[in-house]
């Protein structure tokens, strides 16, 4: 089945590719990453990939042999602008964290209403994040890899529609997006053993100061989640909220991100019946980042602390707390227009617990791992 979909895909691209330029006026651009990464304690797991197509059991993880697959991956996207204010657009990915599998992950309709809103149709990422647009395209950031302990939801695509906006008020560029849509029993999401469906509405804003400093909030509503595979969890909403800020003073680039959600858990149900109060098992009270980088020339040298921190109080497991943190210290270097190569050393800390007792994540036997990243981004 797997080997079907390569397949089906690459004669995809090469009939696309077929068409004469001049009848199809389609523009084609793409982006990878060639990457190698291991952790450097025995037997432990460090999950190094916010890819955004990654499901949550195929998230790049790391362990203490030299992988080359956690984090690489290949796009190729094609526009096609199809006069009057409609575009196409068709992004085909494939990531070594979900086996080299081709899958469309981008593929929507565009229509400029007037000069500064458009409104567009089909498969899209909700736009959870700062970096959501380019969270495959790692030549656009600072990392290999924005920090996983925030870059983690796996639900962050949706089928729907969005309207966009922007336009310059002074000083300030605005822009706005606004959606609606849902998902319906995507096994890729959470792992082919429960798929899951939902629907989502929301939106963002940001506004941008003379490329000097950028502010965003976002906040989006899941309803009627579901794991339909799943015998003992029901459906229950959810609501989702993010801010950032990006400051540029001269060489420095400082930037930070804060997200957070709740889960109304009225009817979820986790087999002892509804939960009356208390924290639902995957309730995440928060997840944030701070970064600050500095452009020499070539040479960007950076340095990142990311956390998240949740505690379960009512599921009835007993008493949960996931308390995990990052420190990144990296540096880039430009070294051709179109590629870049970077180098991390990660130091994971993990200090969750259940009932008192120290339950690492990922299956570490102790409280953490250290864990260096090497990666070439490149563009073309």
């Amino acid at each position: 089945m797997k080997l079907n979909r390569k397949i089906m895909g690459f004669l995809l691209i090469a009939s696309c590719l077929s068409v004469p330029a001049q009848a199809a006026e389609i523009n084609w651009s793409g982006f990878g990453t060639l990457g190698a990464g291991i952790a450097l304690d025995r037997d432990s797991v460090y999950r190094a990939n916010a890819i955004a197509g990654a499901s949550a059991d195929k998230n790049g993880d790391l362990d203490d042999e030299l992988t080359f697959g956690a984090f690489s991956l290949v796009a190729l996207q094609a526009n096609s602008n199809l006069s009057d204010g409609l575009s196409a657009t068709v992004q085909i990915r494939a990531s070594g964290a979900d086996n080299w599998d081709l899958e469309v992950a981008w593929a929507y309709l565009s229509y400029d209403l007037t000069p500064s809103m458009k409104v567009q149709a089909g498969r899209k990422l909700i736009p959870i994040y700062s970096y959501t647009d380019s969270i495959d395209i790692g030549y656009t950031f600072h990392w290999i890899r924005p920090p996983s302990d925030v870059y983690f939801v796996p639900a962050n695509k949706y089928d729907g529609v969005n309207l966009m906006y922007q336009n310059f008020f002074g000083d300030w560029e605005v822009s706005t997006n606004g959606l609606l849509g849902r998902l319906n029993e995507d096994d890729d999401l959470y792992g082919e053993a429960t798929p899951a469906r939902y629907r989502v509405l929301g939106g963002s804003v940001e506004a941008t100061l003379d490329d000097w400093a950028t502010f965003r909030l976002a906040g989006f509503a899941y309803e009627d989640f579901e794991f339909p595979e799943s015998l003992v969890v029901s459906t229950f909403d959810a609501e989702y909220y993010g801010a950032a800020i990006k400051l540029r003073p001269g060489n420095w680039f400082i930037l930070g991100e804060y997200t957070w959600y709740e889960i109304d858990h009225a009817n979820l149900d986790l087999g002892g019946g509804p939960i009356p109060n208390g924290k639902p098992l995957n309730d995440l009270d928060s997840a944030w980042y701070v970064s600050a980088a500095y452009t020499m020339g070539s040479w960007t040298p950076h340095l990142t602390y990311s956390a998240k921190e949740f505690t379960d109080q009512g599921s009835g497991l007993g008493n949960s707390v996931i308390d995990t943190n990052s420190i990144i210290v990296g540096a880039r270097y430009d070294f051709h227009p179109a590629a870049s190569l970077k180098m991390e050393y990660h130091i994971f800390s993990d200090d969750t617990a259940t009932g008192g007792l120290s339950t690492p994540q990922y299956g570490n036997i102790d409280d953490g791992t250290d864990a260096i990243q090497l990666a070439i981004d490149f563009i073309f």
